[in-house]
C-alpha cells in the first residue's frame, strides 16, 4: 500500500489523504453535468432562437 508523508514524519495512507482532502474541498464531490442527455440534437426552434441570438442588435 502507498503511503504519504505526514506533518510530523508520520505516514498516512492514501485514502486517509484522499478522505481529508474531501473533506476539506466538499465542492469537488461530484463533477456537474451540463446536461443529463447530450444526445438528443437542438430543435429547430432552438437552433433559430440561437442563430438570432448570434446576429447583432442593429
Amino acid at each position: 500500500m502507498s503511503t504519504t508523508p505526514g506533518a510530523q514524519g508520520t505516514s498516512r495512507d492514501a485514502s486517509t489523504v484522499s478522505r481529508e482532502l474531501h473533506e476539506a474541498h466538499p465542492e469537488f464531490d461530484e463533477v456537474p453535468l451540463l446536461e443529463q442527455d447530450e444526445t438528443v440534437p437542438p430543435r429547430p426552434e432552438e437552433e433559430i432562437a440561437d442563430a438570432g441570438r448570434a446576429e447583432p442588435a442593429g
